[in-house]
């Protein structure tokens, strides 16, 4: 499967650097050289040189739109029994995406097979989620 990342000009494989002058360091660190996805995670590769690798599930999970970011931690109960949560069709499949756009220069949305599109996904918020994946064991 490839996702297909829309730009004004149409699909993208390689995406520009737009530096002026000589860059600072923390500009390298949130330029995009390439980004590419493929049936299970988003790989991005920066300028740095450095490339992350994160699943669409990791992404979905870590969504930072405000309803994701607002769920409780814990589903709501009653008289003490937790209560399982009432699924759609598309939840119960495989998680993937289903297409991504950027959003000005610095960030990317998106669709995700579960009907999920409402999240903005910063560069920044990219970059600290794949240094936190790489960190982890």
């Amino acid at each position: 499967m490839r996702v297909d990342i829309l730009h004004a000009r149409g699909p993208a494989r390689r995406l520009p650097v737009l530096l002026r002058g000589e860059p600072e360091p923390e500009d390298l660190m949130l330029a995009l050289t390439h980004l590419r996805g493929d049936a299970e995670a988003l790989t991005l590769e920066w300028a740095d040189g450095t490339v992350h690798r994160i699943s669409w599930r990791v992404l979905r999970d870590r969504c930072p739109c405000a309803t994701c970011a607002n769920v409780p931690a814990k589903a709501s109960s009653l008289g003490g029994f937790d209560l399982l949560p009432v699924l759609s069709f598309a939840e119960t499949q495989p998680l993937k995406a289903s297409g991504m756009r950027p959003l000005g220069n610095y960030a990317y949305a998106i669709q995700f097979s579960d009907g999920h599109n409402t999240g903005i996904y910063s560069l920044d918020f990219l970059r600290s989620l794949g240094q936190e994946i790489a960190s982890q064991p």
